[in-house]
């Protein structure tokens, strides 16, 4: 497009200067004919003056008329010579016009084709261009396309980033609300174990107590020993029974100590402290073999 441009200059600056020359040739014409007629006009000195040769030349009639033929016949021949001249240079005005009008005409012509190749070149760039458009190979098109899927891409790695974003700050509340709930549930426990170990203790010193309670009370009382049928008061004296009394009484106390270990390790106790009697050895290998299967 700049080279369409810069031949349009160029053929505006030859016109330009076409138009110069010609007003240039016109002016020096003018000069010309306007020295010619200066000179046509002017008298002619080479020519001798009759006032001045009147009085050294012979006074003769014929000599003065021979003179004045002579210069007639001189100016036809200068008026003759310039009308030739005029005419040449009116001929030569005209061959340059002439001239230049043709180059004009040329100048004109070879414009008119290359404005019609600038609109050729113009015309082929531009369904260069709707075919490249068509082909979705434009780089016009390749570029915006280029635009618009960088665009896209963005947005979709924005898209995909905030859900990222979303999902970590929903797997963390999660967290949170799954570590707060299991902080709860470990509390309600713990405390639901010390109300029970609480309520626990209490009974078991209710229990104790009581127990010491019956214990005591059991010991008080005349007719604990009562059971003892084969003990009246002739024999209570005697060594056999004596003995018979000891010996149920450290079997009371081994049964009280059977019974603490059975509530501190087995968590039992039985319901009753009446007819406690020492077991036998068949009776303690039944309780041995049942404790063992």
């Amino acid at each position: 497009m700049e080279e369409m441009e810069d031949k349009e200059s160029d053929l505006d600056r030859m016109r330009d200067n076409q138009q110069d020359k010609q007003s240039h040739d016109h002016d020096n014409q003018q000069d010309h004919d306007h020295d010619s007629q200066q000179d046509h006009d002017k008298p002619n000195n080479d020519l001798p003056d009759e006032r001045h040769t009147s009085s050294h030349l012979p006074t003769v009639q014929t000599s003065s008329s021979e003179d004045i033929e002579t210069s007639d016949s001189l100016d036809e021949t200068k008026e003759l010579e310039q009308k030739k001249l005029k005419e040449a240079e009116d001929d030569e005005r005209e061959q340059n016009r002439l001239t230049a009008m043709n180059e004009l005409k040329e100048i004109e012509i070879d414009f008119a084709h290359l404005k019609d190749k600038l609109y050729e070149t113009q015309l082929k760039k531009l369904e260069f261009e709707l075919k490249l458009c068509e082909m979705n190979k434009h780089p016009d098109f390749v570029y915006f396309m280029k635009m618009i899927d960088e665009n896209f891409k963005g947005r979709i790695e924005r898209s995909i980033n905030l859900q990222k974003n979303r999902l970590r700050c929903l797997d963390n509340q999660t967290r949170a609300y799954r570590v707060q709930i299991h902080q709860q549930f470990i509390k309600n426990c713990e405390d639901l174990k010390y109300r029970e170990i609480r309520r626990i203790t209490s009974d078991w010193y209710e229990i104790n107590k009581e127990r010491r309670t019956m214990d005591t009370a059991s010991l008080q009382s005349p007719e604990y020993y009562q059971y003892n049928e084969h003990i009246t008061a002739k024999n209570v004296e005697e060594q056999g029974t004596i003995n018979e009394l000891v010996r149920q009484r450290n079997a009371l106390y081994r049964e009280i100590s059977n019974m603490e270990g059975m509530v501190k390790y087995k968590r039992v106790f039985p319901s009753s402290l009446n007819y406690i009697k020492g077991c036998d050895d068949e009776e303690m290998e039944v309780d041995l073999r049942e404790m063992t299967s």
